[in-house]
């Protein structure tokens, strides 16, 4: 089946706007709080380390944003069950989820450490290395860039497949490069335009939020005030985006799984 961007952003929007109920609590609880507390542990000084306990609020954060994501996902694929059933749903989802990134991604960051590391010797003055090997480094490199941007676009169904289907990782990755076969393209321009146009108003948000915050409070330390302020922010922006996508996405695979064996009749 054809692929339609716009279709999808109709759906996106229509669905927002419709669910509004119903998305506004998991985006609170599952999206944005968890986002403000890892923001306000985060490190306010360019250049300084990361301590523990923010790392560790990171990871905790980005397991719940899956269940999040997961559960709006579902609601998004016209489940029609309570805010609670669909978080439980969600919750179970992860494993998969998680697994049906990390197994592709995995083997790419391994490759990827060790061409960087072979760059940076190859880069050093007086290496004594030929130019040969240095330009087959860097096409390994890129070679390896653009199987990164390949493989992610094919994976950007993922959430969707995890809320609509039963199945481990494997059976996630195999249902998502199956039905994205042939809309590559597309798929990856349209994840560009979200990403691009959420990244310009995260941005213009976070700078706007933190020049009032210096000029009121001078500069911001972990949970202070101010940080508390661009924490809110920023957590709002980038919740509102993780929705959008996330349901646009959702819409995307209810058009690509259209009449398939197996696939729920409600995620059509």
């Amino acid at each position: 089946m054809r692929l339609s961007i716009s279709r999808a952003w109709d759906d996106t929007s229509g669905f927002i706007v419709r669910e509004t109920k119903l998305i506004v609590p998991i985006a609170l609880a599952l999206l944005f709080l968890p986002g403000v507390i890892a923001a306000l542990a985060a490190p306010v000084k360019r250049g300084e380390q990361p301590g523990g306990t923010f790392l560790l609020l990171l990871m905790v954060q980005i397991l719940i944003a899956l269940v999040g994501q997961i559960a709006i996902a579902r609601l998004a694929l016209g489940e029609r069950e309570p805010v609670g059933a669909a978080i439980r749903h969600a919750a179970m989802r992860v494993p998969a989820l998680l697994g049906s990134v990390l197994i592709p991604m995995m083997p790419i960051v391994i490759v990827a450490t060790l061409l960087g590391g072979a760059a940076t010797v190859v880069a050093k003055p007086g290496a004594g290395i030929s130019p040969i090997v240095g330009l087959l480094v860097l096409l390994a490199l890129v070679v390896t860039m653009v199987a990164t941007i390949i493989v992610g676009v094919r994976c950007l169904l993922n959430t969707a497949i995890a809320a609509a289907e039963p199945g481990g990782p494997v059976l996630i990755l195999k249902r998502a490069f199956a039905i994205t076969r042939g809309h590559v393209l597309r798929l990856l321009g349209a994840a560009l335009l979200l990403g691009v146009g959420g990244l310009v108003v995260i941005v213009a948000l976070d700078s706007v939020v933190g020049l009032v915050v210096k000029l009121a409070f001078d500069k911001p330390t972990p949970w202070s005030l101010g940080a508390l302020l661009i924490a809110l922010v920023g957590a709002a922006a980038q919740a509102a985006f993780s929705v959008v996508f996330t349901v646009f996405f959702a819409r995307a695979y209810s058009q690509l799984a259209a009449g398939e064996p197996g696939v729920p009749s409600s995620a059509i």
